[in-house]
């Protein structure tokens, strides 16, 4: 039996986004920051797994008109977590930014 993989946190950036707002008949341009756990061989693995994490979770995907190919990823930090650590944890809410014009 093989040890299983490390565990990580990954900071995303979620650029490039077309967010929805109800309150204008446009979206707005914007991104995201958000914390996501994961288990990976390797941190550019770890990068990989939280980016299509966050691209099943219903409430980040009714928040943006994007389709998925149109967003731009970047890990902006990945730490090696504890063995014992729970993924949950490292979970964060989105921080959603819009661009000025």
């Amino acid at each position: 039996m093989s040890d299983p993989d490390p565990k990580f946190a990954v900071l995303l950036h979620a650029s490039g986004l077309s967010l929805v707002d109800p309150e204008r008949e446009q979206p707005s341009g914007g991104g995201a920051y958000v914390w996501r756990g994961v288990r990976a061989k390797e941190p550019g693995k770890a990068f990989e797994e939280a980016k299509a994490l966050l691209l099943e979770e219903e409430p980040f995907l009714e928040e943006i008109s994007n389709a998925p190919e149109e967003i731009r990823f970047q890990a902006e930090e990945i730490h090696r977590l504890e063995e014992d650590a729970e993924l949950e944890e490292a979970d964060s809410d989105y921080l959603f930014y819009t661009e000025e014009d």
